[in-house]
């Protein structure tokens, strides 16, 4: 019997392929989201993946990609209609293992998941993919890092670490321990940058930033760094909920978002990849919005004698990207600053302030085009000429027109809060 995991958006035919899959055996399981999808797929415990390539939220290729960057090995099975044969070629180039074009019979299916199934199980016998501190992927729950963190849960999968849910075994304490990822421990440059990471943000102190309490070397040479546990959700999870956020709820966020990244750049830390998602909003007794900064996993250290990071590579999530950070500029703390600006025009509206078909269309209107007042999408805010001013300049194409500093921004956003009140 096989876990199988079915990402797919049409629910009657996912609904027979569980069916079918539960006939020969197996213990399907099946989303109707790319999100979710991802999300699973990034725990490790399936077999393999049967992915739609057209999904509404995030496609299966862009999944598929994103999983075999970060080194997953997962068997993955590709559904589509599209019959070209570039389109199979992208499919594949993306990382599938197979490509079934729609509409196809069951039985067709069924024997290309054995196929795979073989495969993963030859590499298993000859031990590619036997989990141990040093495997490709997940660690197994229960084992124990440095003789004091077991893992109890894998979290998230990212480009350089495997981020998991920890115990403190000496005081019980809940932590997220992240694991430099075995395939780039010969990666001298990712290992430093890791290392290097976690030295800088050991130093930082705040309340609205995770804290790292330690760090060390494994057993077999893999990194591994300790940071708080926290509890809550992440913004982007509130705004799939409620779709929005009101303009008071917004600049308390933002507001707390300053002030730890005004330590965070005191630091001679730029985060890079500022976005919802790695804003997570604790449920505190004093007020409902407790920011923690997390995931700084491409921090950029501005003290530091050389780039860690390959020129040419553009680093960060699309839509969060500064002009400069397209461009391969010299990067700084405005970097963050237009990330932020990003996140406001977002949180306010659910919608980016540069809108495009795809990905090189985005850069492309990042570079060149002003976004859209936000006058056009929320005509009758409170104090909204005001609201477009601090996104213009902070969504500035030059950062010398930009807010200078997260104390600038945070000064006139608490103007516009007192304005709201």
């Amino acid at each position: 019997m096989a876990k199988i995991l079915i990402v797919e958006d049409d629910r009657q035919l996912s609904a027979l392929i569980v069916d079918f899959l539960q006939g020969e055996g197996h213990a399907p399981e099946a989303v109707y989201k790319g999100r979710d999808g991802r999300e699973r797929l990034q725990s490790g415990e399936y077999d393999a993946v049967i992915l739609d390539w057209e999904l509404p939220d995030v496609s299966g290729p862009d999944i598929c990609r994103q999983h075999r960057e970060a080194g997953g090995l997962t068997p993955i099975l590709m559904l589509t209609g599209k019959r070209d044969l570039e389109d199979k070629e992208a499919g594949l180039d993306a990382g599938a293992d197979d490509y079934l074009t729609k509409p196809f019979q069951l039985r067709e299916l069924s024997a290309r998941l054995r196929a795979l199934l073989r495969r993963a199980a030859v590499s298993a016998r000859a031990g590619r993919s036997e989990p141990s501190e040093a495997s490709a992927g997940p660690i197994q729950a229960g084992h124990v890092i440095a003789g004091k963190y077991r893992l109890d849960k894998f979290i998230a999968q990212g480009g350089m670490a495997h981020v998991y849910q920890a115990t403190h075994l000496g005081m019980g304490k809940i932590v997220v321990v992240k694991l430099l990822q075995a395939h780039l421990l010969d990666d001298a440059t990712q290992r430093s940058r890791f290392e290097q990471e976690a030295r800088a943000m050991a130093r930082i102190n705040h309340v609205n930033v995770a804290s790292i309490y330690d760090t060390g070397v494994a057993v077999n040479g893999q990194p591994y760094l300790v940071m708080e546990y926290v509890s809550g959700e992440a913004l982007v999870d509130r705004l799939a909920r409620e779709g929005s956020v009101p303009l008071e709820d917004a600049l308390e966020i933002l507001i707390q978002c300053c002030r730890g990244l005004e330590v965070v750049h005191a630091a001679g830390i730029v985060h890079r990849d500022l976005k919802p998602d790695n804003i997570m909003l604790q449920e505190m007794k004093s007020r409902p919005d407790w920011v923690k900064i997390v995931d700084f996993g491409i921090s950029h250290l501005l003290d530091s004698k050389r780039r860690l990071t390959d020129a040419d590579k553009i680093i960060g999530s699309a839509g969060f990207i500064a002009p400069e950070q397209l461009r391969g500029d010299q990067l700084d703390s405005r970097t963050d600053v237009y990330a932020l600006g990003v996140i406001f025009f977002l949180i306010l509206t659910n919608e980016l302030p540069f809108k495009a078909s795809n990905t090189q269309a985005m850069f492309l209107r990042q570079l060149q085009t002003d976004p859209d007042p936000l006058s056009d999408y929320l005509p009758e805010l409170p104090s909204g000429p005001l609201v477009d001013r601090v996104l213009q300049k902070a969504l500035a194409k030059d950062p010398d027109d930009r807010y200078q500093t997260m104390v600038e921004l945070r000064c006139d956003l608490e103007s516009l809060l007192a304005e709201t009140r």
